[in-house]
């Protein structure tokens, strides 16, 4: 029946194998690239700046506002919060079920629920999306001997280009003068006129209006009306300003040149960028690049560079340094998978050449990228991009791929071999009615083990797994077609008829193989016993490979530390430390840090890029809730690529870390802390984080003091940080209130006097008068500052000294930021880990910390998403394995209508854990989440081997018990050897080049191996134990 339809339709099926070659290979060339899937997970955060507020303030009248509302949002999962100066950051995770849409929705009607109660001056709250994906792809510097200013006006031009690039979401520049008009009052002056600040903030408050008013009728006509109040050029508009008519004094109108200076103002006053490179400082306009979810990474960044090239040589007094790209990690990726691709097709004709036949193995290979080919159609169709998760599924696939292609051409060839009176197409039936009910279900059996993968993992890990798990059921489902209906198709016009007559080079050397390994496994079956003593020792061997994971000599991690050509070092100084005095220090930090690795690590570094006034964060949380301020800094290492140096980064790391604590804490007291960072796959930050919640800020930061010294004790971590951290105070005057009254003094003058006071290099908020739209392509502030040199307690307003009013004047402490988790206050704990000691190990020493100082009543403890997508998806795979083994258990039944062989089958798939531990142990790697998952793989392994063992064996059972196992072997020994090497082969390439999923692919080897033994021995032993004939 089957072979009949094949033959009806070669020519539909020969189309069908053409236009699988040319759109699956325009597929592959066209498809999309980027590193890791993109990701969209229901979880925002909800920035609100209100200038002026201490941390307390606004946690008070903002942050616990938003919290309380956003608390009765249904499927709400996690609330999370920091309330900083000037600024509430709370980030809300919903659970996977509720809709983008929707839960943004209601996050909406809560700010407009609850925005009305917010402060005076209050800014809007900005929702958005928090995605591991948001993050700059591709960064680099504009640099020249000249201002940022001069910087930015020639680099404007390029900012505006890129910004047009199809799929470039967002384009930040760091370093960009900001544009504001500020008006400094002249203390001195202001009191001699007899002038309040509140006068001058009244006035400049209401006189700037740009309003349409409607339209209205003139002689039968309509037309639109607007009122504006002041001129929309800038130079204009400052002179307005100037001339502006603030109090009248015997006739004399004081405008508010008199009392203060007007500027239009450029300025990097925030943030600002400098290169160090050849020993030349160089100031900088830094641009990251962000794209659109799932866009074309590598075409992005191409454009980007092709652009950016253009601009260059109209600007040569300009220089470019790319600071960052993922394009070679894309890079990488891809030349892994083609290397593999191309490794594993030449293998594939190699052994097939060797063991079978020379035109048989071209053919075959032929076939074999032909899966491929027809599985990015399948992607490219459904919007999916090419990356790494999708890229190691296919790798991922490759053994079976290889075993049906291998099972049907070694098929063929033995119906010719056992009959060469045969024509190809009555081979080719025989051979597909064999082995079609051997790998269907088979093939539907791996479908099933990671399909559950897809509803029962959840939160990060699902969003970058899923991809995987339809990758492969894609791959799988199109290696099935292929071996079945479109193999035959090619072999039939390169297979003779006396194709049974012609063998490999070294058939023969492996005919002999199979028969030592008979005559072995015959000894071990020679009776009862010895049957069953054979297999006791594969499950006492199983007993020891649990021993070994669960005494820690494999230890459990999470996901491997790689390589990266960039090391990120933050710098954070006190509250309210200038611009001028960061720059300062973080130049000769920077100076230190050069000289260091110059002379440790001679010709990695290529240049060092510094970022004043931001921190560096790996994770898209960390990007979206860290304000810039003023007492922070990062140095971003560019070092050469790892082709040219023979250190990882991750070592350098370590190293630079530890010159650090010894030395630059030293030399530098003031500094708070100065920590590496490097970029991880999955991150929302340091590996080791933990928080402990409670009500009493003092009771949680009392028991995190006593398990300290525990804690930075344990071995593999360091870089330790608490956010329990200070200002230098905070003071707080008590006005007399019954004075004020009397002295008829606006109480407003005095906050707004306080708030508009400049007497240091700190630059102050300022009072925000007025936000220009009209005059530029940003918005531009009006502020007003009032400049004053003295002591704070001999200001006046008036007659009267702000001490004169004062009751009493008292100094605080005060925390630098208040977090929350799940609306109750909580403490971190930070702290980096060497990439050699794997996560697992260092979370159960903690967890031992804790259990040996017991939690106060009210406490509890709480890791970050690190370690807590390790737990649950530990957990969640070993739910979808449960799930997975019950569904091929099902399968097994139906195909074989016998529970003994279902469960000789599915129990003995669970050995092939011994081939991966040991693999594991031999190199010295952990049990980490990508060697789980190729357990998941490793179990099919041995699901589909036993199955393709068990239909030989059922057979041959006319023979004797003994001569049948003994038989099946030497049918069965071929293609496990073919398709296990093949495997082998393409694996190895993935084991050396990737160090993420390196691990995976030596334990699956681990497991393939094994698995060799498992059906060659094992399988044979307990047959010949449960079986009566």
């Amino acid at each position: 029946m089957l072979i009949k339809f094949i033959k009806n339709r070669l020519t539909l099926l020969w189309l069908v194998i053409f236009l699988g070659f040319i759109i699956g290979a325009t597929s592959f060339l066209t498809i999309p690239k980027e590193e890791n899937p993109s990701v969209e997970l229901p979880m925002f955060v909800i920035n609100t700046v209100s200038y002026g507020w201490s941390p307390e303030t606004i946690e008070k009248q903002i942050t616990n506002k938003l919290e309380d509302e956003i608390k009765s949002i249904s499927w709400i999962k996690k609330i999370e919060s920091v309330s900083n100066f000037n600024f509430s950051t709370v980030i809300a995770t919903f659970n996977d079920n509720k809709g983008i849409f929707e839960a943004k929705s209601d996050l909406k009607d809560v700010i407009d629920e609850v925005g009305a109660e917010f402060p005076a001056n209050t800014l809007t709250p900005f929702i958005k999306q928090i995605s591991p994906n948001d993050v700059p792809v591709y960064s680099f510097g504009v640099s020249a001997n000249a201002t940022s200013k001069e910087i930015y006006d020639v680099a404007e031009e390029l900012e505006n280009k890129l910004k047009g690039i199809e799929g470039v979401s967002e384009i930040i520049i760091t370093g960009k003068p900001e544009e504001k008009i500020s008006v400094y009052l002249d203390y001195d002056k202001i009191n001699k006129f007899g002038i309040n600040i509140t006068q001058v903030y009244g006035v400049l408050w209401n006189m700037f209006i740009n309003q349409p008013v409607d339209k209205k009728d003139i002689w039968g006509n309509l037309y639109s009306y607007e009122i504006i109040t002041f001129e929309t050029e800038k130079d204009k508009l400052v002179e307005q300003i100037q001339n502006t008519d603030i109090v009248n004094i015997s006739g004399r109108s004081i405008k508010l040149r008199d009392i203060a200076d007007v500027y239009f103002e450029q300025k990097s006053d925030r943030q600002k960028s400098f290169i160090l490179g050849n020993d030349e400082v160089l100031n900088t306009v830094s641009f990251d690049v962000k794209v659109t979810p799932g866009g074309d990474i590598e075409k992005i960044i191409g454009q980007v560079q092709l652009d950016t090239e253009k601009w260059l040589t109209k600007n040569p007094s300009m220089q470019v340094f790319e600071t960052y790209s993922k394009l070679k990690d894309i890079d990488d990726m891809y030349g892994t998978f083609v290397d593999n691709f191309r490794q594993t097709g030449l293998t594939i004709m190699i052994i097939l050449f060797l063991f079978i036949w020379v035109r048989i193995s071209l053919w075959v290979t032929i076939a074999f990228p032909l899966v491929y080919f027809m599985t990015f159609i399948l992607l490219n169709f459904l919007g999916y991009t090419f990356n790494s998760v999708v890229s190691f599924a296919l790798v991922l696939t490759l053994w079976i791929m290889v075993d049906n292609l291998i099972v049907i051409t070694e098929g063929i060839v033995g119906e010719f071999s056992q009959n060469d009176k045969l024509t190809f197409w009555e081979a080719t039936g025989q051979a597909l009615d064999k082995y079609k009910w051997s790998i269907i279900p088979g093939t539907l059996i791996t479908v099933f083990m990671f399909l559950p993968i897809l509803f029962m993992v959840t939160g990060t890990v699902w969003a970058f797994i899923g991809p995987l798990s339809i990758t492969i059921a894609f791959t799988l489902m199109t290696s099935l077609v292929v071996s079945i209906f479109l193999l035959p198709v090619i072999l039939s016009k390169v297979l003779p008829e006396n194709i049974g007559k012609a063998e490999g080079v070294l058939t023969k050397p492996l005919e002999n193989v199979w028969v030592k390994i008979s005559n072995f496994t015959r000894i071990l079956i020679k009776n009862k016993k010895r049957a069953f003593l054979t297999v006791v020792v594969f499950w006492l061997t199983l007993m020891f490979s649990f021993f070994l994971v669960g005494s820690g000599v494999v230890k459990n991690d999470f996901l491997p530390q790689t390589d990266k050509d960039n090391i990120f070092l933050n710098i954070k100084y006190p509250l309210g430390y200038s611009l001028d005095k960061n720059s300062k220090a973080t130049n000769d930090i920077l100076v230190d840090v050069k000289w260091y690795l110059d002379e440790k690590y001679e010709g990695y570094v290529e240049y060092v890029y510094v970022n004043i006034w931001n921190v560096y964060s790996s994770s898209a949380i960390g990007s979206a809730s860290n304000p810039t301020a003023d007492y922070q800094a990062y140095l971003n290492i560019k070092l050469k690529n790892w082709d040219d140096r023979e250190i990882s980064s991750i070592q350098i790391s370590e190293e630079l870390q530890k010159y650090t604590d010894e030395y630059l804490n030293i030399k530098y007291p003031f500094v708070t802390d100065i920590s590496n960072v490097l970029i991880g796959w999955v991150s929302w930050g340091k590996e080791i984080w933990f928080f402990v919640t409670g009500d009493n800020i003092d009771e949680i930061a009392e028991y995190l003091h006593k398990i300290k010294p525990e804690i930075e004790a344990i071995d593999g971590i360091y870089n330790f940080y608490t956010n329990y951290e200070f200002t230098n105070g905070k003071v707080s005057y008590f006005i007399d209130a019954n004075k004020v009254t009397r002295d008829k003094i606006p109480l407003g003058s005095v906050l707004q006097l306080f708030a508009s006071i400049e007497n240091s290099d700190y630059i102050p908020n300022g009072l925000t008068l007025h936000n220009f739209t009209e005059i530029s392509d940003d918005s531009v502030p009006l502020k007003l500052y009032t400049k004053y040199n003295g002591n704070v307690e001999d200001i006046k307003i008036w007659d009267n000294f702000i001490s004169s009013i004062t009751k009493n004047r008292t100094l605080k402490p005060e925390l630098k930021n208040i977090q929350h988790i799940d609306g109750k206050l909580q403490l971190s704990f930070e702290a980096d880990k060497k990439a050699s000691v794997p996560l697992g190990a260092v979370v159960s020493e903690i967890k031992e910390v804790m259990k040996n100082n017991p939690l106060p009543e009210g406490l509890e403890l709480r890791f970050n998403s690190n370690i807590e997508d390790s737990t649950s998806s530990g957990a969640d795979l070993g739910s979808a394995l449960g799930v997975g083994v019950i569904l091929m258990f099902f399968i097994l039944v139906v195909k074989f209508n016998s529970f003994k062989y279902s469960t000789i089958i599915l129990t003995s798939t669970f050995l092939s854990f011994i081939g991966v531990v040991f693999a594991l142990m031999l190199l010295g790697l952990p049990l980490s989440f990508p060697a789980q998952l190729g357990l998941f793989w490793v179990i099919w392994v041995g699901v589909n081997n036993a199955i393709l063992f068990i239909d030989g064996y059922l057979g041959k059972k006319w023979f004797t018990l003994k001569e049948s196992l003994l038989q099946t072997i030497q049918s069965r020994f071929v293609p496990i050897f073919l398709t296990s090497s093949t495997t082998i082969a393409g694996l190895i390439t993935l084991a050396l080049k990737d160090e993420l999923w390196g691990g995976l692919a030596i334990a699956f080897i681990g497991g393939l191996i094994l698995n060799v033994f498992m059906i060659l021995i094992y399988i044979p032993a307990i047959l010949y134990l449960v079986e009566k004939k």
